[in-house]
């Protein structure tokens, strides 16, 4: 868990490719072990906004998938979701990317 904070103050320095993997690698693995999912959902979600701008798709699209999963996990409503992911699919449409 240290080294996980340690990682987001020296990514605060860096580049935002660098500071969405590490957002999205800490809030995924390690931050939820003492603080509530709940306080990952803003994060995560930063996570795959700063993915999308430095063009690190996988990370954008990692910290989407698991944005979603912890939404659900905490149990809250879904009505309230629905904005952010079609904020998300809008912004992946717009990568003309066929998945299979």
């Amino acid at each position: 868990y240290r080294f996980a904070e340690l990682g987001t103050k020296l990514a605060d320095t860096g580049s935002p490719f660098d500071l969405g993997n590490i957002i999205g690698i800490q809030h995924t693995f390690v931050y939820h072990f003492r603080n509530p999912a709940r306080a990952s959902l803003e994060p995560l979600y930063m996570s795959h906004k700063l993915g999308m701008e430095s063009g690190n798709i996988s990370e954008a699209l990692m910290g989407a998938a698991v944005y979603g999963a912890t939404y659900i996990f905490c149990g809250l409503p879904l009505e309230s979701i629905a904005k952010d992911m079609d904020a998300i699919l809008l912004s992946v449409s717009r990568l003309k990317q066929n998945l299979a």
